[in-house]
């Protein structure tokens, strides 16, 4: 049995939705699977049980038909990764990626980086009433 692209649907759209609701945090992570095609712009991850979650903003390759080294980045594209905890560790190790193109990959990403800004108190300085008082 494999995962379907609703499984995945429903999956993220609930962590979409936890997020929302501020029952997940997330945090930014250099720590994710790397491709040598990718190029990441930002990445958060958030921990749910034994499972991490990472999310996050990248560029492809794509390649120009003169030749193997001429290329051009694409995007932006977003990438929805799962990690297991390794029994007995602190360790996590990748255990699925969402299929590319999922529109709900992209709409957890979008909701993630406001939840991270309001988590940090992006706008709480400029929101004050008496900032040069």
């Amino acid at each position: 049995m494999v995962y379907s692209n609703s499984d995945w649907i429903q999956a993220i759209a609930k962590l979409t939705e936890w997020t929302s609701r501020g029952k997940v945090t997330w945090n930014s992570t250099e720590d994710y699977a790397n491709e040598d095609s990718e190029s990441v712009k930002k990445a958060f991850e958030s921990v749910v049980g034994s499972n991490r979650y990472v999310v996050k903003e990248v560029s492809r390759q794509e390649f120009y038909d003169s030749g193997p080294s001429d290329f051009y980045w694409q995007g932006p594209y977003y990438s929805f990764e799962v990690y297991q905890k390794i029994h007995n560790s602190l360790e996590y190790t990748h255990i699925a990626t969402a299929p590319t193109g999922l529109p709900v990959v992209r709409d957890l990403f979008k909701k993630v980086v406001s939840a991270f800004a309001f988590q940090n108190g992006a706008l709480d300085e400029l929101l004050k009433q008496d900032v040069f008082d």
